[in-house]
């Protein structure tokens, strides 16, 4: 039998992350946690299925 996790992640606020920032800070926010997140899982052996909401 195989241990598995899911995670989701959602950024409460993010309208006010966007208004306090900007589109483009916020968003340079947003991807580089995004990605940090990715880097963790992929580090302890798993993987990203799918990322919503994120420029690409």
């Amino acid at each position: 039998m195989a241990n598995v996790t899911v995670v989701f992640a959602d950024l409460t606020g993010s309208t006010g992350v966007y208004e306090a920032l900007g589109n483009a800070k916020a968003t340079q926010a947003i991807t580089r946690l995004t990605r940090w997140m990715g880097q963790v899982c992929t580090a302890h052996h798993g993987h990203v299925v799918k990322i919503w909401g994120m420029a690409s």
